[in-house]
């Protein structure tokens, strides 16, 4: 599936039920986000919720610290070589941020070690295709944060599409990646 037919998958699915995360900024909005994602998942609630949670956080934490470590370092260090190579860095972001695609997902259906089964599937489903393919919803999403009445519905309609596409070309063939 490309970037086109997910956006227009999850814009479909979300407009049916269009349900989006209240508390957008808490400390708990991996949890949060996590809870969303299950449930558009499929996925029944945790009976361990506490350690459930604490698990999304942590590696909420991992993943962001991570891509947004890589994309400090990577503006400062263009800052000081040519400042109009900056927007690169966005570039180096998202190709930092595509190895933990299906973190989230994965970590829903309790695969083992969901770190290296996220990347292990970024470089199965080609590196180039999984980047144009992200950084396209990625922009859909950021744009709608410009949207005054719901700056947040492009961002849900996005994290949909990015469940659509782990359910669509991973979830089915999870033994094949592992």
């Amino acid at each position: 599936m490309n970037s086109r037919q997910l956006l227009r998958i999850s814009t479909t699915l979300f407009e049916a039920r269009p349900k989006q995360v209240k508390a957008v900024f808490t400390p708990h909005i991996f949890a949060i986000g996590a809870q969303w994602m299950a449930e558009r998942m499929g996925v029944e609630n945790r009976s361990d919720k506490h350690d459930h949670n604490q698990l999304f956080i942590y590696y909420g934490l991992l993943k962001y610290g991570i891509c947004f470590g890589v994309f400090l370092g990577t503006f400062f260090l263009l800052w000081h070589l040519q400042p109009w190579l900056i927007p690169l860095s966005i570039l180096v972001f998202y190709l930092c941020e595509i190895h933990f695609l299906f973190l989230f997902p994965l970590l829903i259906d309790q695969v083992p070690r969901p770190v290296c089964a996220s990347v292990r599937m970024t470089y199965r489903m080609g590196l180039i295709r999984t980047a144009f393919t992200v950084m396209h919803i990625g922009f859909f999403m950021v744009s709608g944060l410009f949207q005054y009445k719901n700056p947040f519905k492009k961002w849900h309609i996005g994290c949909l599409a990015i469940v659509i596409w782990y359910q669509h070309e991973v979830r089915n063939r999870l033994p094949a990646y592992l």
